[in-house]
Formats: structure tokens, sequence, C-alpha cells
């Protein structure tokens, strides 16, 4: 899919499965699981026809994988939160944040966010 050098690929085993993923994402990774933290930095997009930040979210959720959200998510919102634990979340946002002076999680991440798409 991509030709491209440096990548970043670190494995390593979480000593626990996040808790803000919900329990049907964490069956789908699997609790014993080597994970691979994944980096591409410096990567220009070549083709205006494709953006490939949508490309590789599909194709980390559909290898049973997760995203950090240290980038824009290219997720729909249903999918977002199969990944991430919404009542989880929600919960904690509650008590860090009462008077919802922040944005959610999902808008906050997604790139659309500022044009209320």
């Amino acid at each position: 899919m991509l030709d491209f050098y440096p990548l970043w690929i670190v494995p390593y085993r979480a000593p626990w499965i996040y808790p803000w993923m919900p329990e049907e994402h964490r069956r789908r990774i699997g609790g014993e699981q080597l994970l691979i933290d994944c980096a591409i930095y410096g990567l220009r997009n070549a083709d205006p026809e494709v953006d490939l930040s949508p490309l590789l979210d599909r194709e980390v959720y559909e290898l049973n994988g997760i995203k950090t959200l240290i980038s824009s998510n290219h997720y729909d919102e249903q999918i977002f939160w199969k990944i991430y634990h919404r009542e989880n979340y929600f919960k904690a946002k509650a008590s860090l944040d009462p008077d919802n002076f922040f944005e959610d999680l999902y808008s906050k991440t997604h790139p659309h966010r500022s044009r209320g798409e």
C-alpha cells in the first residue's frame, strides 16, 4: 500500500488492555497479543485524488488495531465509539470537565470538527 521509508515500528506488550477501549474491541485485539506501534512521519501525499489518512485508519481497524489520537481520526462516529469506550470517556469527562468547556474526544480529533460536518 505504501512505499515509504522510514517507518517507526516498535513491538510491545501492554501490561493491561487499555480501559478506554470497549470490551468488544478488546476481544478483537486479544489479551495476550503482541502490539505494534507503527508511525509514518513525513509522508507527503503525492496524489491529490487519494487521501491516505482515512485509508490507513480503515486498515488499522480492519486489522483489529487501535490508533492513538495524536493525529486526526477519520472514522465515522459509530466506528470511533466502537474503538474508544464512549461510556468510560463521558463518565470521566463529566467529572473532569463538568461545564463542558472542551470538545468531546470524537469532535476534537475529527478533521471536519471546525466546519461542523
